[in-house]
């Protein structure tokens, strides 16, 4: 550490400079242009005898550059729902008027195929103010000014995001495009934290955007979207300082460390085989941490330059180094400039007998990539569909209603569901009896049916289900029957088969949205470290299982138990009583449905538990982790993956309601067509 002395003789000058100017009249510390312009610390630069500018002797002056050209994908995680897709201003400064501890980002961009800083991209940042409040988000929704942190799960802690109720409030919002050396520079204040979450800061990169007449952006080509972090001891250090201390959640809920924050996204945040690190590195400005602090770090970027065609995998980057089939060849041979991939790699690519036991496979499932690439409008129109289907599976995650009826949409859909199945079948049951079922049993009855899955799939993950902790449900799911109990009773023509079977046949895609929202929002509980063993939690098995429990837990608990007769008795579910194995497939598909979205989510979205799916759908994508290498990972965000499902699960239900009320009906008319050979006449 020889530059040491000259370094604390730099940091002092800068000191008696800055603090020269306050005392001076200057009402704060230099701008961050000023701190960055040449010639600000020109007496402390002196020539260097090969011509070169040195600082204090030391080493040559640079402009700022990336510090870290290791090649790595930054993780993509979710953008959050304080993200203003319209009105961030272009600038450098953020804080507008927002106090705080001065923080100034050097936010550097690689290009994911060459490895090089990338220039003239355009990175959006946005944060919390030193009191935890977003610019436009100041107040929670008025039926939730009361609303408690969700306790246990994967959204442990956090509580409903607070609606934009300010349309002209820009702080700490901003987006700067990187300059020739591929870095983005701001000044900004030290971000505060909020319930169940860890101090961060929201990051967007776009290599193409419009700007606007009021000077903000505007872009449809968004190609990374991620969040970073701060050490925890630097996190405690600030939140002593004034107006950190004035943080409403201070002493009542705290803050949020790094290993807790919620939805994993911390976790998230470092990539499947924690080859990437989110937390920026940082120096004190001065000599003391109140004066200041600048973050280094460095993410991934896609170069706007040089287009080409758009591959499956191109748009889905996350995690992972993603290869075109193009370059498979130059990969194997390791011509490849990426300094992670070389001829070590290949030699041992080429000893390995498991990769080459693997080959065939590689080599197919890359063609089936080549012709995705064939086909971009196939990829579109794909991925059109899937954001349809993801905006469905958002829209029933709303309340019904702020005020009335403030709970979810999909909680709502599944009570109605349940509700009118089982009036069915108790209406079946006691048809042609004088038997009558009693409110208790009727009311249990319906519960065990609406809570069974939920019940059996928290048990087996040693958590305490919803139910026992929160009145929720409980409103959410009686009221809902009753009311459903009041109209058949009134209109009782409405449980009907011809209507049943026409409410089946119209509803399949909502049926499909609701019971995959229930199934991944179970199975995520795996990723959020519940109480059992971690081969368990690594095990594709346990997704499964507890995905088709999620699914039809409840409806084989009902059937197992005949609760919708008056009196309960064991007896053996419709699935099991099938005499074809056709019939059986049939009868069965809310059970192997819920197992099949459970699949089809851990392979989208990345889950370790389906690494091996991965590597058989994906193989032309690789990654370098030390000396081994890892295939696969996810392509989509969380919430595509789940559209993905729901796409697949729609299709099922779809095919369902067709063979159950019209496949039988349309036989006749279709045998009529043709001749007595099977031909048309």
């Amino acid at each position: 550490m020889y530059c040491a002395p000259a370094v604390e003789q730099f940091t002092a000058a800068r000191k008696r400079s800055w603090a020269q100017k306050v005392l001076a009249g200057r009402p704060s510390l230099p701008g961050y242009e000023e701190l960055f312009a040449s010639g600000t610390y020109a007496d402390t630069i002196a020539p260097a005898p090969n011509g070169e500018q040195t600082l204090l002797g030391c080493s040559p002056v640079q402009e700022t550059s990336i510090r870290n050209n290791s090649c790595v994908l930054t993780p993509v995680v979710t953008e959050g729902p304080y993200h203003h897709k319209a009105g961030h201003p272009i600038r450098q400064n953020i804080a507008e008027l927002e106090d705080g501890l001065l923080l100034l980002l050097d936010i550097g961009v690689i290009d994911v195929e060459t490895c090089k800083p990338l220039p003239n991209v355009l990175v959006d940042i946005w944060q919390a103010n030193a009191t935890g409040y977003y610019a436009g988000h100041p107040v929670p929704a008025p039926h939730l000014v009361n609303e408690q942190p969700q306790v246990g799960g994967k959204r442990a802690g956090l509580l409903s995001a607070y609606p934009r109720t300010n349309e002209e409030e820009t702080f700490l919002r901003g987006a700067w495009p990187t300059d020739a050396n591929g870095v983005a520079q701001f000044t900004t204040i030290f971000p505060g934290y909020y319930t169940g979450r860890a101090t961060h800061i929201h990051a967007k990169v776009f290599p193409t955007w419009t700007v606007q007449p009021n000077g903000s952006f505007t872009s449809d080509h968004l190609v990374h979207v991620g969040q970073f972090f701060f050490d925890d001891e630097i996190n405690l250090r600030v939140d002593n300082m004034h107006p950190y201390t004035e943080n409403p959640i201070r002493h009542t809920r705290g803050r949020t460390r790094n290993w807790r924050d919620s939805l994993n996204i911390f976790e998230d945040s470092h990539g499947p085989e924690r080859e990437y690190d989110p937390v920026f590195k940082l120096d004190f400005l001065g000599g003391v941490i109140s004066q200041g602090l600048m973050g280094y770090i460095t993410m991934y970027g896609k170069s706007p330059e040089a287009p080409r065609p758009i591959r499956f995998w191109d748009t889905r980057r996350r995690h992972v180094r993603f290869i075109r089939p193009s370059a498979a060849v130059a990969q194997i041979v390791g011509k490849n400039d990426c300094p992670l991939l070389s001829v070590r790699h290949w030699t041992r690519w080429n000893r390995d007998p498991r990769i080459w036991a693997r080959t065939p496979t590689l080599l197919y499932n890359i063609s089936i990539f080549q012709y995705l690439d064939s086909q971009p409008g196939l990829y579109w129109e794909t991925m059109a569909l899937l954001e349809q289907l993801a905006k469905g599976l958002t829209f029933i995650g709303q309340p019904v209603h702020s005020t009335l009826f403030p709970y979810p949409i999909a909680a709502t859909i599944h009570a109605a569901r349940i509700s009118v199945v089982y009036q069915a079948n108790s209406r079946a049951a006691t048809a042609g009896t004088n038997a009558k079922i009693s409110w208790p049993t009727y009311i249990a009855g319906y519960l065990v049916m609406t809570w069974g899955g939920t019940i059996i799939t928290h048990q087996l993950l040693q958590l305490p289900p919803p139910m026992l902790y929160s009145p929720n449900p409980y409103i959410i799911y009686i009221t809902t029957h009753l009311i459903l109990t009041l109209l058949f009773h009134l209109f009782p023509f409405l449980l009907s088969p011809s209507v049943f079977a026409f409410l089946d046949t119209v509803l399949f895609p909502v049926d499909a949205l609701v019971r995959t929202a229930a199934v991944t929002g179970t199975t995520a509980i795996l990723t959020s470290g519940p109480p059992i063993a971690r081969p368990l939690i690594a095990s594709p098995v346990t997704h499964l299982i507890i995905g088709a429990l999620a699914s039809a837990g409840g409806g084989l608990t009902a059937s197992t138990l005949s609760t919708w007769s008056p009196s309960w008795s064991f007896s053996t579910p419709p699935v099991l009583r099938a005499q074809t194995l056709t019939a059986f497939l049939w009868g069965s598909m809310d059970i192997w449905g819920g197992a099949l979205v459970a699949a089809v989510y851990g392979s989208a979205a990345g889950a370790g538990a389906f690494r091996g799916v991965q590597q058989l759908v994906r193989p032309g994508v690789v990654a370098v982790s030390g000396t081994e290498y890892v295939v696969g990972m996810s392509w989509l965000t969380p919430l595509e993956a789940k559209a993905l499902a729901a796409g697949v699960l729609a299709v099922c239900f779809g095919l369902r309601a067709y063979k159950t009320h019209w496949a039988a009906a349309a036989a006749p008319a279709m045998r009529a067509k043709k001749g007595p050979k099977g031909k048309a006449q």
